[in-house]
């Protein structure tokens, strides 16, 4: 996770100062995601296993995918702004979100 928001910080080029999409340089905010899931047997154990998905910001640019994650659903750190949330697992789902209101966010997809 912290690898994926540094890859995000070092291939985004802050257009505007006034743009929602420029990174800053010290504040993040936590998201948690919660996609369709499924329960599977894994070695004696059933875990439950999260869809996984991706950001993409105000553009349309995909700024993070994120893999299935089990057990428990993802948590990301995105900077302050706008985003698209997609999951394609059973069905396309898209939901907006904006950060940098609170320090925190759960989303359902």
């Amino acid at each position: 996770m912290l690898k994926s928001l540094i890859m995000l910080m070092l291939v985004s080029s802050p257009k505007d100062a006034g743009t929602l999409d420029t990174l800053p340089t010290h504040e993040s905010y936590l998201v948690e995601v919660v996609t369709a899931s499924e329960e599977i047997y894994d070695d004696g154990v059933y875990r439950k296993k999260y869809a996984p998905f991706t950001v993409s910001d105000s553009t349309g640019m995909v700024v993070l995918e994120v893999a299935a994650k089990y057990d428990r659903p993802a948590v990301i750190a995105l900077p302050k702004g706008k985003f698209l949330l997609k999951s394609k697992i059973p069905d396309l789902i898209e939901k907006y979100i904006i950060t940098g209101t609170s320090s925190t966010l759960k989303v359902i997809l």
